[in-house]
């Protein structure tokens, strides 16, 4: 059952006519076997669009009745509640648990999340995503906090900046973050156009003239003269990394990223990596700092100041998550509002917008 508050959606939904671009990711054999295709248009065949009825619903206003709303598995609300208020969000959401099976589950879009909401529903996690189930048993203390997913990390597309190299003196080389009221300082060592110059070792010299193995490099060379070899020694063990990372290995794969920040202390992508480990690990002190190192080292990186923001507000640092809230919103002004989000392709600048403006406004109503 598909329902709508807008009557020209429910009629186009019905007649399921999509063009390439809509279904141009499903497999070929499913457009050859669920599709009749013109040119660059498919239609749904005629069988399977009888299996799924639409009904005009107003979720906000309307009461949950329709004898096909009781008792279901599985309910898709995806960048809908986004747009509700908190009053509206948590009677929807009581609705949908009230209509779902004991063992249903919840689809929601990615900028969307139960957290301070409502603790009717337990959230199933996956590394990129999450999706939530309906509650039978005590709320975990873990389901409290906001999900952060491993980021998505194209590989193909990986750029690296054209810094110099700098040399450091004996007191370091001290930058400071402009954070609203407090200053922040970042270690010696790193930072953005800026590489320590180690003292040139046999192993150093040896390893200029021959690369066995990626393991074999103990640093690499200049962004902007940094060989093939070099490139692809990142390249493999950043995907590496990610691979891990997705299979729940986060030691091993903090591991790998380690060695990377050592070759290229440089890497929004790996800092970005170790931050969400360090979160899903515990440790949200580090996961803090590695955060601060990709804003240092890419201003522009939005979701950086998102998960700072949200690691705020589950510690109830309420000035702090707002101030982090307020930066993300200052740059996604500045974005086209379809634009994808680094590091999460799921979320569009509009909808991320949306969700920071909205946890802002509830941070304002409880003193923040």
């Amino acid at each position: 059952m598909g329902t709508d508050i807008n009557r020209k959606g429910l009629v186009c939904s019905e007649e399921a006519v999509y063009g390439e671009k809509d279904i141009g990711h499903l497999p070929k054999e499913y457009l050859e076997k669920y599709f009749k295709s013109q040119g660059s248009i498919y239609h749904l065949r005629d069988d399977v669009k009888e299996l799924v009825g639409f009904e005009y619903h107003n979720l906000a206003r309307d009461p949950c009745l329709h004898e096909k709303m009781q008792n279901v598995d599985i309910i898709f609300c995806r960048n809908v509640i986004i747009y509700f208020d908190s009053q509206t969000t948590q009677r929807v959401l009581e609705n949908f648990c009230n209509c779902l099976a004991q063992d249903g589950y919840l689809f929601l879009g990615h900028t969307e999340t139960l957290w301070q909401i409502t603790n009717r529903f337990e959230r199933v996690e996956f590394p990129q995503t999450f999706i939530y189930k309906k509650r039978l048993g005590p709320i975990q203390e873990d389901a409290t906090k906001p999900f952060m997913a491993i980021p998505e990390i194209n590989i193909e597309n990986l750029t690296f900046s054209a810094a110099p190299i700098r040399t450091f003196g004996a007191g370091g080389l001290t930058s400071v973050e402009e954070t609203g009221t407090e200053q922040r300082s970042f270690p010696q060592g790193w930072g953005r156009g800026y590489r320590e110059k180690p003292e040139p070792s046999e192993q150093v010299k040896d390893s200029t003239q021959r690369i066995d193995k990626p393991s074999d490099v103990p640093f690499l060379s200049s962004p902007n003269n940094m060989a093939a070899q070099d490139k692809n020694y990142i390249l493999t063990r950043l995907a590496k990394a990610t691979i891990l990372a997705n299979e729940a290995k986060y030691k091993e794969a903090a591991d790998i990223l380690g060695k990377i920040v050592e070759a290229d202390n440089l890497s929004v992508e790996a800092y970005y990596l170790l931050g969400v480990l360090s979160y899903k690990s515990g440790d949200l002190k580090e996961a803090e700092a590695q955060f601060r190192k990709v804003i240092y080292v890419a201003p522009d990186s939005i979701l950086a100041y998102f998960n700072l923001g949200n690691m705020y507000l589950y510690q109830r640092k309420l000035n702090e998550a707002a101030r982090e809230f307020r930066n993300a919103i200052r740059l996604l002004e500045k974005r086209p509002k379809d634009e994808q989000v680094r590091f999460c392709e799921d979320f569009t600048v509009e909808f991320l917008l949306r969700a920071c403006r909205n946890t802002l406004a509830q941070i304002s109503q409880r003193g923040g």
